[in-house]
């Protein structure tokens, strides 16, 4: 399931992510940490064999992806479940409006 880098899938993901301690020596009984469950939502930018790439924000001019902001990779071996959402980023319903203009009424 590779996006498509004109438009993304996006993605509900469910995965483990490991924790880390602060810095400090710990009794051995105080030692264990685990993994955190964390749901990540995001458009999939890159997918390699081991992990995908997560976008939380796309910026589009003129048709075109020309950035994205807040991302992270998830390693597929981490993943318990996705959920993709239908979403097309260049439907008409999603276009700003400049003010003063107005879109022409749906036929």
């Amino acid at each position: 399931m590779i996006s498509s880098k004109i438009n993304p899938d996006l993605l509900i993901f469910n995965w483990k992510d490991p924790q880390e301690d602060e810095t400090g020596w710990k009794e051995l009984k105080d030692s264990f940490i685990g993994l955190a469950d964390c749901l990540s939502v995001g458009w999939v930018i890159e997918e390699t064999e081991n992990f995908y790439v997560l976008a939380a924000d796309l910026i589009i001019e003129n048709g075109q992806i020309t950035d994205t902001g807040r991302r992270q990779s998830i390693y597929k071996s981490r993943l318990n479940i996705f959920k993709r959402i239908n979403f097309n980023i260049y439907d008409r319903k999603m276009e700003a409006i400049k003010k003063g203009k107005r879109r022409p009424k749906a036929e």
